[in-house]
């Protein structure tokens, strides 16, 4: 409900902002840009290649990256981030955002991902003419300097790497990518030590924060059991401490065969850079 009456007097206010600004096209210039992607581990994942692609296209340009405080450390060692904005759903750290980006204004902000619909006003504010976005339901959407339609029939990664298409920043190579520090990658390595001989690793991703876009049980099963009878896989069950007896259920319909990891976000990114393949818990499908 709060949230809610200050959106409605934000809206206002900003399509006021908005109206008395004339359009400037995509800078042709690129030095600075940020990226936001503030949703969960999934979606960071699926923006890697397109934050690549911009580091690659404009190997100087100072990339900024706003990202959930939980999330942080999955930017922390990234070759192609300079800075991690981390943000928090409080005064403060919207006002501390605000004033990093207005004393180093960028030349274009991609909004990949958005579950907080303020980061659209910090965004705009900081650079009004060059904020890039997907078409959507988010009250601010009207911000969008450049507004581009979500293609559900394409993958997200390749809908990401449309909206940066935009700056001419392009690439082939669509492997997601995340460095960690060495440390967390060996804590992860105990989960991977069980005993036998296995022909592939491949981990299940059994949480989301939309639990609507949660797989069915019997669908992890039944993909477990084909995995491990036809191709010799070790399952890996990921999930947070929340999702502990979820793991536990899959794991006995499976009869125990599978390895159960519950462990904090690190730790599963650890175990996740050691995988051959990564099952997400969502319903979705689309062509890579």
């Amino acid at each position: 409900m709060h949230q809610t009456f200050i959106i409605k007097i934000l809206v206002p206010l900003f399509r006021w902002l908005k109206s008395r600004r004339r359009g400037k096209e995509l800078s042709k210039t690129i030095s600075r840009v940020v990226v936001t992607c503030t949703g969960g581990v999934g979606d960071i994942l699926l923006c890697t290649p397109a934050i690549r692609s911009i580091k690659e296209t404009f190997p100087k340009t100072r990339l900024t990256a706003i990202v959930h405080h939980r999330k942080k450390d999955l930017f922390r060692f990234s070759p192609y981030i300079d800075q991690v904005l981390v943000l928090k759903k409080s005064v403060f750290h919207y006002v501390k955002i605000f004033r990093t980006l207005k004393n180093h204004p960028p030349d274009v902000v991609f909004l990949f991902h958005v579950n907080d619909p303020f980061v659209y006003c910090l965004a705009y504010l900081a650079c009004p003419d060059n904020l890039v976005g997907f078409k959507s339901e988010n009250p601010f959407n009207f911000l969008l300097g450049t507004s581009v339609p979500l293609e559900d029939h394409k993958h997200m990664i390749l809908n990401y790497l449309n909206l940066t298409a935009r700056i001419g920043a392009q690439t082939d190579n669509l492997k997601m990518n995340f460095q960690l520090d060495p440390g967390v990658i060996s804590s992860g390595r105990k989960f991977l030590s069980s005993p036998g001989t296995f022909q592939y690793t491949v981990g299940f991703q059994l949480g989301s924060g939309d639990k609507r876009k949660c797989w069915p049980k019997d669908h992890y099963v039944k993909l477990g059991i084909r995995l491990m009878d036809e191709l010799q896989a070790r399952i890996i069950l990921l999930g947070s401490p929340k999702e502990k007896d979820l793991v536990r259920e899959i794991n006995t319909a499976l009869k125990g065969r599978a390895v159960e990891a519950v462990t904090d976000l690190l730790t599963a990114a650890g175990i996740i850079q050691n995988l051959d393949l990564l099952v997400r818990s969502e319903e979705h499908t689309s062509e890579l």
